[in-house]
Order: C-alpha cells, then structure tokens, then sequence
C-alpha cells in the first residue's frame, strides 16, 4: 500500500489513545483505549484537565482498554493524582491490563496509585 503524503500526515498510528468520557453523580471515568505514550499525553492531560473543571470527587482512569504506557502515562497519572488531591479528589485506577499492572509495579506506583479490579482495590503485596 503506498500513501500519498496528504494521507501519510493524517493517518492515525493503529494503537493511537482514545479516551471515551463518562459522568455519573460526582464521579466521572476516562476510558484509556490504545497507547498512552508521548504521542497521546497531551491529549490525556486536556481531557482530565476538562474532566476537573467539573470538580468531580472521584476521577476514574478505566485502563481496561490501554495496550501500553510508558513513564510519561506514569507521569500523568502522578500529576492527575495530584491535582485531585489539591481539590480533595480520588483518582482510581481501574481493571488496568496485566502488563501495565506490572510497569505501575515496577515503578512502586501501584500502592500509590492503588489499581482496582472490577471496582475492588488489589491487596498490596508484602514488603511494599
């Protein structure tokens, strides 16, 4: 297949970062769908910076649907933790994929970050 370079410019990379937004009550979900890199981090941070102006008590970031983050997509988790906390939120982490449970682990974020599955928080594991 050979792209012309108008179509080369505006193809979307296959795994690009979809968020889907959803509010109920004080609570409103980010559904994470793709890659959460450099490419998509700019992206996730307008659509919390959005989802804040609503002061919502709990931000949810469903990672049901997120195939890889990296340390950036650490950092704005970080950063989104720390806002909500400014303004007395939650941020939870939901039903995040096993190999992005373990890049959460690896950085020690999981027991900050506290990932819940199917809505219950994991048990921390010993020596953390």
């Amino acid at each position: 297949m050979t792209l012309t370079i108008d179509e080369a410019v505006t193809a979307v990379p296959p795994h690009a970062l979809t968020i889907e937004t959803h509010r109920t009550g004080r609570t409103t979900v980010l559904r994470l769908s793709g890659e959460l890199d450099m490419a998509g981090e700019q992206r996730l941070r307008e659509a919390v910076r959005h989802a804040l102006r609503t002061r919502p008590r709990t931000l949810v970031l469903d990672l049901s649907g997120l195939l890889f983050t990296d340390c950036t997509g650490l950092s704005v988790m970080v950063w989104t933790r720390n806002l909500l906390a400014r303004q007395g939120g939650v941020l939870q982490i939901r039903d995040p994929r096993p190999n992005v449970l373990r890049v959460l682990e690896f950085a020690r974020l999981d027991a900050h970050l506290a990932p819940r599955a199917n809505g219950r928080t994991r048990p921390a594991r010993p020596g953390r």
